[in-house]
Order: structure tokens, then C-alpha cells, then sequence
């Protein structure tokens, strides 16, 4: 279960090595517009780490993983907070918002509705969750 739930832009990506020199890790930079469940990350800003990525031409993919490009606005289920806090479910705790190209209203990508709409389904969800409150 995600612990917090939020819409942000991607502002920043960075991979590297871990100091074993055995595993290439990306961190990824999300400037938070809006929270849906959980708090504000402080200063706005949240520090995602996964495994993968690509330093200089060797590059580490992990199945399932989701991708980010820097400018993207996404949805992120997350799980607990932390130094670097995870996706919950891979690819699934990614969505990607988009303008819809003949009339501009935020969508989320791969389904069939709108941004306001999908935020609506899922607050509902996060108070039933909450036990009402």
C-alpha cells in the first residue's frame, strides 16, 4: 500500500555507480504540484532512488521499472519515506499526465480519463482508506 500518493514534475536525473562499484542507481527529482495522500515533502521537492540506469555506456536495466524523463509531470503511489523514497509497484505506481492532443485537458496516459477525473476516483479511495475522515 502507497503511504503517500502525489503529482509532480520530473526537474532532475542523476545514475551512478554505488560504491562497490556493482550496481549502477538513478535518483530521480520530483518538484511536488499537489499531494493526494500523505504530506509535502519539504521545500516541495521528493529524492526517488532506484535500481538502473546508464553511466557513461554502460547501462543497468531493471524489468519493470519505471522510466522518467526530465519535464514529465506524473502520479507516484510511493512507499515509505525515507532518504530516498520508492515507487509502490514498479511500473504501476507511475502514471504519466498528458494534454490531450485535440483539446488540451490533462489526461493520464494508457487510460481512458481525465486527470480531474482519475483525482477525483482517487481521493475518494484514499478517504474510504482512511476509514471516512
Amino acid at each position: 500500500m502507497s503511504s503517500r500518493i502525489v503529482q509532480g514534475r520530473v526537474t532532475g536525473m542523476q545514475s551512478a555507480w554505488n560504491p562497490g562499484h556493482t550496481q549502477i542507481r538513478t535518483t530521480i527529482t520530483i518538484n511536488v504540484s499537489d499531494v493526494f495522500k500523505g504530506t509535502m515533502p519539504p521545500n516541495g521537492a521528493l529524492v526517488i532512488e532506484q535500481l538502473g540506469g546508464q553511466v557513461g555506456d554502460m547501462a543497468m536495466d531493471v524489468s519493470d521499472q519505471p522510466s522518467f524523463t526530465v519535464g514529465e509531470n506524473v502520479i507516484l503511489f510511493l512507499g515509505a519515506s525515507g532518504i530516498a523514497t520508492p515507487v509502490v509497484g514498479l511500473q504501476q505506481g507511475k502514471l504519466t499526465v498528458v494534454p490531450d492532443p485535440s483539446t488540451g485537458v490533462p489526461m493520464v496516459r494508457d487510460r481512458a480519463i481525465t486527470r480531474d477525473a482519475f483525482v477525483q476516483k482517487l481521493s475518494r479511495t484514499v478517504l474510504e482508506q482512511q476509514g471516512g475522515r
